[in-house]
């Protein structure tokens, strides 16, 4: 099966520590004020779309949440970890001696502050959707005293990775956003 584009997509930036962090946002058709939804991917090199070079294959889960979500009415924020994705080899010796909690909080801080910033998010409809590890980074932010508390979070665990999660999360997604409405 092919992959379908992202929809209404487009990449963004924000710097955390001199070391760009790279997203893509994707936005509903329409005119109005959107719930946003910020991905935060799980442990070691998992990328945006929920990819790891360490598991066989690609299972992208993130992007086709992202796309189902953004077809349902919501704005989605998803990006890379400074120590993953496209990036890593020339981010790696910057973060020498510096990768801490801290660090994804102030990362996960960015791409919130990002998000809210755009014209068309409803920043009183804020969620979070996390995938492992992302979990307690979204915990360290929402329990400290972020200056945008998430209205929700869907913390979710780790798979079997010879699943795929691809039908499954699409409709999950679809049952979620018909609830908001």
């Amino acid at each position: 099966m092919a992959e379908k584009p992202d929809r209404n997509s487009e990449e963004l930036t924000w710097d955390v520590d001199g070391i760009a962090v790279y997203g893509t946002l994707t936005r509903p058709a329409g005119t109005g004020l959107h719930p946003a939804i910020v991905f935060v991917a799980g442990s070691g090199p998992t990328d945006r779309d929920w990819c790891s070079p360490l598991l066989p294959g690609t299972n992208g889960s993130a992007r086709l949440l992202a796309n189902a979500l953004t077809e349902n009415g919501f704005v989605t924020l998803r990006y890379d970890k400074r120590a993953a994705g496209p990036r890593v080899r020339e981010n790696l010796p910057r973060l020498i001696g510096k990768i801490s909690m801290q660090g994804h909080v102030d990362e996960l801080t960015g791409a919130v502050t990002t998000l809210v910033s755009e014209p068309d998010v409803d920043a009183s409809r804020l969620f979070v959707l996390t995938s492992s590890e992302g979990a307690i980074h979204a915990l360290n932010y929402q329990t400290g005293t972020p200056h945008r508390r998430f209205n929700g979070l869907v913390l979710a665990g780790s798979w079997p990775s010879d699943r795929s999660l691809g039908p499954r999360s699409t409709a999950r997604a679809s049952r979620i956003s018909s609830q908001r409405r």
